[in-house]
């Protein structure tokens, strides 16, 4: 039995950050029955996905070029999982594949779209499965289920500081800065 291909249309880098990217990596492992191939106009997240995986570059401004990649892969599910999207892609995907799902899309053209699911914008996303938010659509690492609860302490000793792949509005120093307000003893780490 041929496997179906499952387009993932994706982007990372240090200006829109590499969130993402990991969450289709977390993701990915379900999609046994699929052929999965990576699209992408950042060419960077290369270096991101698991060389096991397809990865397709494309310009997002030469349409003709892109209808030919996906119309040669046969998609039965398009994932849309950005932030936004220009809506002449948008159309595209959809006249490609009647199977197109956004994941966080909270773009302008978002009522263009009639799948999604809105994790972390749950009102401002499409979200065709969920009107509220809850956690029954978040994707997580394996790794997270079998974490033991954290315990929450009434003296803090230690904080990390974790900005994602990328600072690139620069929030880290102003972070640092109100740090100072604290006046007890405690260990600071930055990653």
């Amino acid at each position: 039995m041929l496997k179906s291909n499952l387009l993932i249309f994706v982007d990372g880098d240090h200006k829109i950050g590499l969130g993402h990217i990991s969450r289709q990596m977390s993701l990915v492992h379900v999609w046994k029955n699929f052929n999965v191939v990576f699209f992408t106009s950042t060419p960077s997240i290369k270096k991101l996905v698991s060389k096991k995986y397809s990865i397709v570059t494309y310009d997002p401004f030469n349409l003709h070029s892109l209808k030919n990649k996906i119309i040669k892969l046969d998609p039965g599910i398009i994932i849309l999982d950005k932030l936004k999207e220009r809506s002449s892609i948008i159309k595209l995907l959809q006249n490609c594949c009647q199977n197109v799902v956004s994941i966080d899309y909270i773009g302008k053209n978002k009522h263009i779209l009639q799948k999604g699911f809105s994790i972390l914008y749950p009102v401002s996303g499409v979200s065709t499965y969920s009107s509220t938010f809850n956690f029954d659509y978040v994707i997580l690492k394996k790794s997270f289920l079998k974490q033991k609860p954290i315990k929450i302490k009434k003296h803090v000793k230690s904080i990390i500081i974790l900005q994602g792949g990328a600072d690139t509005h620069c929030f880290i120093p102003k972070i640092i800065s109100s740090l100072f307000f604290i006046n007890d003893v405690i260990k600071i780490t930055i990653v």
